[in-house]
């Protein structure tokens, strides 16, 4: 009897090692879960059958939520935003977006460095001459983002201050720049595209009196602003006519 119940306790422990196993199979520590700073926002304008593109942001956050803009280009009043939660494939390299209703299928995405790219209906890749524009890139400038900058030129004006007086300071955790010329401090939020194209929105400032001050130009090329160049040390914002706006040197921490 002893020797039965031996063998009894003996089968359940392999097929628990087998069940255990068989799971293991689905749980990849090399997947893109596991191994890439997948959280943030991606943008990218990607192919439309009856207009120039759709232009298409999505925000994936650390606890699984996901906020997607779609704007239709050319066409009014067509900005469209679905917040929902995204769940993981099995492989942990694609996430699925939940459909905002039982007629739409779930979009797929692949993560990817730096990238998500959109995936057929059935998971694989979408193939052919407009494959690339099915690919998002990820938001900010590793040059640019989380680095303190002394302003140094203002429409070609040269500026002498310190550090303290003149600076933009992008802080990419809140997407948001801080800056302060003269005696105010200001901020706006920004997004980087494409580690060149540039959008600020949505001022804030103090509004104490500045006698002779440069913040109306300073607040007037951040508004005409569109994109930047930098090496690392310097950092050029412009805008579409290349006309130079800004001009900043990294201040060291």
């Amino acid at each position: 009897m002893k020797t039965i119940n031996f063998f009894i306790g003996l089968c359940v422990i392999f097929s628990l090692v087998a069940c255990n196993n068989k799971n293991a199979d689905f749980i990849d520590e090399n997947s893109a879960k596991n191994t890439i700073d997948w959280a943030g926002t991606y943008w990218g304008i990607i192919p439309c059958a009856d207009c120039p593109g759709i232009e298409t942001k999505i925000k994936i956050n650390n606890d699984e939520s996901f906020v997607l803009t779609t704007n239709y280009l050319e066409v009014e009043n067509s900005e469209n935003i679905i917040e929902g939660k995204f769940t993981w494939t099995d492989n942990g390299n694609s996430i699925e977006l939940s459909a905002d209703s039982e007629n739409e299928n779930p979009t797929i995405l692949k993560i990817e460095e730096n990238q998500i790219k959109y995936l057929n209906l059935d998971g694989t890749e979408i193939e052919g001459e407009l494959a690339d524009n099915y690919i998002l890139a990820k938001n900010g400038n590793p040059l640019v983002d989380n680095k303190k900058w002394k302003i140094t030129e203002i429409y070609g004006q040269k500026l002498e201050s310190n550090e303290d007086e003149l600076f933009m300071n992008f802080n990419a955790e809140d997407s948001k720049v801080y800056a302060k010329v003269d005696c105010n401090l200001m901020n706006w939020e920004y997004e980087i595209h494409n580690n060149s194209k540039i959008e600020f929105s949505q001022l804030t400032t103090t509004l104490m009196f500045c006698p002779d001050s440069l913040e109306d130009q300073f607040i007037e090329a951040i508004k005409q602003a569109d994109n930047i160049s930098t090496d690392g040390k310097t950092l050029s914002i412009n805008n579409a006519d290349m006309l130079n706006l800004l001009e900043l040197e990294l201040i060291k921490e």
